[in-house]
């Protein structure tokens, strides 16, 4: 019976080290929507309200990462003012194929 046993060198070891590196961590980004929104309204940050939602998460990104989408998650407002203001912005994020739009349902509270 052959013996199966390969002893490791170190240009194995190496190489392996060398293609690890080489590779991307592939990352994706989660927002809140309506947290998103209310924080930046909290703080009186209005100009960011147009953002390029996948320009921004892609500015936290180091060298080795790569940015494979971004996931929105946010529910149409009732009102129809802030539902088109919210559709143009949706609209010029779905532009970029990484902006990916999940939507749920708005509940109002209930006092």
């Amino acid at each position: 019976m052959r013996n199966l046993y390969v002893e490791p060198t170190i240009a194995v070891g190496f190489s392996f080290l060398i293609n690890f590196m080489d590779r991307k961590q592939k990352l994706i980004f989660y927002i809140d929507g309506f947290n998103f929104y209310f924080g930046l309204k909290e703080k009186k940050w209005k100009k960011f309200y147009w953002l390029d939602v996948v320009e921004f998460c892609s500015k936290f990104l180091r060298k080795h990462q790569e940015l494979i989408e971004v996931k929105y998650f946010s529910a149409i407002p009732k009102d129809i003012v802030k539902h088109d203001r919210q559709d143009l912005f949706f609209s010029a994020n779905k532009l970029n194929p990484k902006f990916k739009l999940i939507l749920g349902k708005y509940l109002g509270k209930l006092v």
